[in-house]
């Protein structure tokens, strides 16, 4: 190692670590159980507590183990017992380092390590802050849970001296003034919160910690540099992401770690402390993960206080006891999540039994949160609990798995969990990937796909993980270091994905012939959401009786606007004068293709810009409903908007982004003068603090956001505005039915019956059971889809939408008129016979996803669809033809049999994938071979009034949409049956046998 390092402990030594196989027969050195019983703790003859478990392996059958503390000379009792306390029957559990004493008997060594549920991964920073201000404290993980992350002064200049470190391992020769420089540019959205002064003070703070930072760490150039690499361990629960990890070509088990740290207090060195206890258990966290990921590691674990300008370089040691001590917390921190999945209010009982005995400002988060829980009204509390818990069963299944779809999930643990061939099977692995390019300015990596590769469930966007594949091609994920990102560009050759590391040596990606791709996981929003609650219970009394439906929305009946200056028909006129005379809040039910976006919003959003000064905030819930809202405030006020969010520097309201900005100056000039902002409700979470003045809020597709993503949002602003369609495809969830029951009969009383209902829905059927009609407004005329389909799914689902322009009345004339009388009917004839089509097909096979038959039909058809546009002089562009089909096996069959050209063409999706799109021909290909399927196809909703999949694809088309399925199976479903009832009716020949 460089001289410059400062040697507390020793080494990391070279023996074989605990994952080595090469362990005397009676030791054990991983175990994997399930947990049965346990006994009570008693002493044993050292004195020592002592328990007995009894849990069931597959190696090792049914197994009695002893495990015992162990009390160190110089440090406390490694309280193994204590861990037991957590534990539950049934529980998956880990144990390392057991002596095994016969055939049904092992014992703990001083070494053993208890792991409960390993599958759920619990961040090593998250650990490592419990031992920040109280020994052991839990609760400043729960803390953090309960409010919106804004930054301070000491995060901002953690992450200013984290990216001088990335940018100095790009360039050794760089110096301080240009990287404080580019940081700062790369960090502005927290720069601007501070003013020059505050900058140049930080500056010169920062200055001689990069010279020590050159200093400690210019004798390993010449080796490999990794930054902020990301691992995995699901052998001891953790997941975590290093700084900085050295890797030396001449030593391949050599893999050196470095912590870097801000804090301008440190421990002196020389005083006997190597560092802080919250560093050591950070670090010791990652020996465990790398010691589980490299099983023969060689190296030094390091902490580089960077403000030490005398020994900023520590060696750690190997740090068993602390390894002892972070897995004791962090299976409290399991059953704590556990406690609160379940609703059980005394773990915030706990927390304020902690807090009284706790001083200093540390804490003052948690007590304005006592605050506000002392003051809030039962009904309050309890709404509270019961979404608090609802969203951490939520996460439980997201990290560790559970049935969603009446299909088995294994969430994120997926990817070590299931086997390459099960994923494919789902389409959540893109393998055999060839590294093609590494562009490091702007942090893309560019993969080639391999031939055949058609159909997979990821879409530009998605957040990815990136890893190796192995030499004899097999997947081992969580053996390397995992490469988290966005997908970029999705073709069927080529893949970009623009990583989150911002430096990242070449080499590596030169060094393994293929890779693979898998879906990430962002725990961080579920932390948002949490927070949200807790922002809920922090607001003024009469905002959350507004909230709960307790209160009826006021209104001002003087309210006067400029209705003739806008191209609107009377009832349209009608709900924008409620919607913007409202005080409180007003509901906007927007139907398929009626315009919500393109004439409600655009609308609303024109009058309030030009004749109030308030402030306006746009939020929808996707990155598309995103765009749709920039489209009309672009042509409103272009350069007077700010989107939140990160795009892409060739996305077509880039310029209206943080990233465009060039300086915190600009952008803070920027912001101050700003009276429109744009963005999803996940970025608006994170950049709400940018906005001064809180007006007005006007939210698209709120009927597909949760309780959770709005109660903390709305209350801060004067008044709100929902946009909806409660009879469209709701928010995902999840949990089983059952388990989003409301069991609180308060919120019963309130209407709040299934905790998965949209926010918007459960709001509309409270204004509307209370006749508060003032309060909402369903639009009634739409604008996309032609009468022939429209009349089944308006007159059903809505009652009284109708249509409104003269295209959707006109015939079916864009192909030739079918020529044969009688059956049987040509394709050409019978396509265009209609607007409104059934094809019947048939089962031939027994699988569960697919109907052969039916991808068959849906390729003739599209390919005859082709031939009709090029006879008739029209050109097929990809808002031409869709397809909807309920399976992805069903989606990759339709791939594999088109034609190259019409892959590139034509969209092959589900149902919730095409919720929010149009097609000018929709092709709906069930794939149901089962009667027992039609209640996985269908969506009612509570009253069985609506089936949603069948509304959102009948109101995808704008002029055609056929369907195929087995006759006798959809007609187990009522409206597919009425469906095919009215296509059967309608004039000329239209459904083909």
């Amino acid at each position: 190692p460089p001289d410059t390092l400062w040697h507390f402990g020793r080494h990391l030594p070279p023996e074989p670590t605990l994952f080595d196989q090469q362990q005397p027969e009676q030791q054990i050195a991983y175990l994997q159980l399930i947990f049965l019983e346990k006994s009570p703790i008693q002493k044993n003859k050292f004195g020592q507590a002592e328990i007995t478990i009894t849990a069931e392996s597959d190696a090792y059958g049914l197994l009695q183990i002893r495990l015992s503390d162990t009390r160190y000379s110089d440090k406390a009792t490694h309280q193994l017992t204590e861990n037991c306390k957590y534990l539950r029957a049934q529980q998956p559990i880990a144990l390392t380092h057991l002596a095994l004493e016969g055939d049904k008997l092992a014992t703990s060594t001083d070494e053993t390590l208890l792991i409960a549920f390993p599958d759920y991964l619990v961040d090593a920073s998250a650990i490592a802050k419990c031992f920040e201000n109280a020994e052991n404290a839990v609760y400043p993980y729960l803390l953090d849970k309960l409010s919106f992350f804004q930054g301070n002064f000491f995060t901002f200049t953690g992450n200013l001296i984290n990216q001088i470190l990335d940018l100095w391992v790009k360039n050794p020769e760089v110096s301080f003034e240009d990287t404080f420089q580019q940081a700062l540019r790369l960090h502005k959205a927290e720069a601007v919160l501070y003013d020059a002064e505050t900058l140049e003070q930080i500056a010169t703070m920062l200055r001689p910690q990069f010279a020590h930072i050159q200093q400690a760490l210019r004798p390993y150039l010449g080796q490999v540099l990794l930054t902020e690499p990301s691992f995995l361990a699901p052998q001891f629960g953790l997941q975590g992401r290093l700084d900085l990890m050295v890797l030396y070509p001449q030593q391949p088990q050599r893999r050196d770690i470095i912590e870097l740290k801000s804090a301008r207090s440190f421990p002196e060195a020389h005083a006997g402390r190597v560092a802080r206890q919250q560093d050591l258990v950070q670090v010791a966290c990652y020996n465990l993960m790398l010691g589980a990921v490299f099983p023969d590691r060689q190296g030094v674990s390091s902490i580089l206080y960077a403000a030490d300008g005398l020994q900023p370089l520590r060696d750690c040691g190997r740090l068993n006891f602390e390894m002892q001590k972070a897995m004791q917390v962090r299976n409290r921190l399991l059953s704590l999540d556990l406690e609160l999945s379940k609703a059980n209010t005394k773990v915030f009982e706990g927390l304020f039994h902690f807090l009284a005995r706790q001083k200093g400002g540390f804490w003052d988060q948690g007590l304005a949160f006592q605050k506000h829980w002392q003051a809030a009204q039962p009904v309050e509390i309890d709404y509270f609990v019961a979404f608090f818990a609802f969203l951490q069963r939520e996460l439980l299944i997201a990290k560790t798995g559970g049935v969603f779809y009446q299909e088995a999930s294994e969430g994120f643990a997926s990817l070590w969990k299931l086997n390459p061939d099960d994923k494919k099977a789902q389409f959540a692995l893109l393998s055999e990937l060839v590294f093609t390019d590494w562009n490091a300015d702007r942090s893309e990596i560019t993969l080639q796909r391999p031939p055949e590769a058609f159909i997979s469930a990821f879409r530009e966007g998605d957040l990815v993980v990136l890893y190796p594949m192995e030499a004899d091609q097999s997947f081992r994920p969580t053996n390397h270091p995992l490469l988290k990102g966005t997908l970029l560009q999705l073709t069927n050759t080529q893949i970009v994905v623009k990583l989150w590391t911002q430096s990242w040596d070449k080499t590596y990606f030169e060094q393994h012939a293929l890779w693979a791709i898998e879906p990430s996981f962002l725990e961080n929003s579920y932390r948002y959401l949490f927070a949200s609650l807790a922002a809920f219970l922090a607001a003024p009394a009469y905002k959350k009786q507004l909230l709960l439906g307790q209160q009826p929305p006021q209104f001002d009946s003087d309210f006067q606007w400029p209705r003739q200056t806008y191209d609107l028909d009377e009832h349209q006129a009608q709900l924008i004068g409620k919607a913007l005379s409202a005080q409180d809040y007003f509901l906007v039910q927007g139907p398929p293709g009626t315009g919500k976006t393109s004439k409600m919003l655009r609308t609303m959003v024109h009058y309030l810009y030009h004749h109030t000064a308030e402030t306006v905030v746009l939020l929808a819930f996707t990155n598309r409903a995103t765009d749709e809202i920039c489209a009309q405030v672009n042509a409103i006020c272009p350069e007077h908007y700010i989107r939140f969010g990160q795009v892409e520097a060739s996305h077509p309201y880039y310029e209206a982004t943080f990233s465009a900005v060039t300086d915190a100056t600009t952008l803070r000039q920027k912001i101050a003068r700003t009276r429109i902002f744009v963005s999803t409700v996940a970025s608006y979470f994170s950049h709400q603090h940018f906005i001064a003045q809180k007006d007005v809020v006007i939210v698209d597709e709120a009927s597909q956001l949760l309780e959770p993503h709005l109660c903390g949002i709305l209350p801060a602003f004067k008044r709100f505005i929902l946009i909806g369609d409660e009879k469209q495809l709701p928010a995902v969830v999840q949990q089983p039915a059952a388990s989003s029951q409301a069991t609180h009969d308060s919120l019963k009383a309130l209407g709040i019956h299934n905790l998965s209902i949209s926010f918007f829905e459960r709001l509309l059927r409270n204004a509307q059971q209370k006749q508060w009609h003032q309060a909402f407004q369903m639009l009634e005329t739409q604008f996309r889809t032609h009468q022939t389909i429209a009349n089944f799914y308006g007159r059903l689902f809505y009652k009284t939408l109708k249509i409104g322009a003269p295209r959707q009345q006109e015939p079916w004339q864009w192909f030739a008129q079918p020529s044969e009388a009688q059956p049987p009917v040509s394709m050409p004839s019978w396509l265009a016979s209609s607007r409104l089509l059934f094809r019947a097909t048939t089962t031939h096979d027994a699988s569960l996803k697919t109907n052969q038959d039916e991808a068959q039909a849906v390729v003739q058809i599209i390919r005859q669809l082709q031939t009709l546009y090029v006879q008739h002089g029209k050109v097929l562009h990809t808002h031409s033809i869709g397809v909807i089909t309920p399976f992805r096996a069903q989606m990759a069959e339709i791939y594999r049999l088109l034609d190259d050209d019409l892959r590139v063409l034509i969209t092959v999706d589900t149902v919730e994938r095409f919720q929010g799109s149009e097609r000018d021909i929709i092709i709906y290909s069930l794939a149901a071979n089962y009667p027992a399927q039609m209640k996985f196809l269908q969506a009612l909703n509570p009253e069985a009034t609506v089936d949603r999949k069948l509304n959102v694809a009948l109101s995808r088309s704008r002029e055609q949409f056929i369907l195929l399925g087995n006759r006798q199976v959809l007609a187990e479903g009522i409206y597919y049956k009425a469906l095919l009832e009215y296509i059967e009716k309608l004039p000329s020949t239209s459904a083909q046998q």
